[in-house]
This record gives structure tokens, sequence and C-alpha cells, in this order.
């Protein structure tokens, strides 16, 4: 039995992704679709979710974690 679903290894995945790659600017949804092998289509519901949870902000097809301390805090980290 899973402890995350699929969507919610994507969600960690990509707000990690957003974090690591952005370097404090927006992220393309195309580019982290790219990274993850994954179709856009199976990335976006996801990244609404993330809106909708303020978790990541939107700005046109990019994304940015809201809080930038939370954002710095995972760029330090190595994993």
């Amino acid at each position: 039995m899973a402890l995350l679903s699929r969507k919610g290894l994507l969600a960690i995945a990509a707000v990690i992704d957003v974090a690591l790659h952005g370097k404090g600017r927006p992220v393309s949804a195309k580019a982290l679709a790219v990274r993850h092998s994954l179709p856009a289509r199976h990335l976006e519901p996801v990244l609404q979710a993330l809106v909708r949870e303020d978790i990541v902000m939107r700005d046109s097809a990019r994304y940015l974690l809201t809080d930038s301390l939370y954002r710095e805090w995972i760029a330090r980290r190595t994993f």
C-alpha cells in the first residue's frame, strides 16, 4: 500500500522542482513536464491544486513558490 498517491508525489516533486530550478524566477509548466517526462495535461491539475492551496503562484503558464523563506530553504537543500 502506497503512503502517497501518484498525484501527491507529483505535487511534492513539482514544489521541489520549482524551488530548485526556478531560483527565484518562475518556472514554465512545459519545462516541469519535460523534466518529469509527463504530458502537460497530467501536470496541470496538480499545479492548479498547488495554486489553490497558495503553495505556488501562477503567472501566465509559469509557476513560483509563494513563500520566499520556503523557496530559499528548499533551494539550499541537496536532494
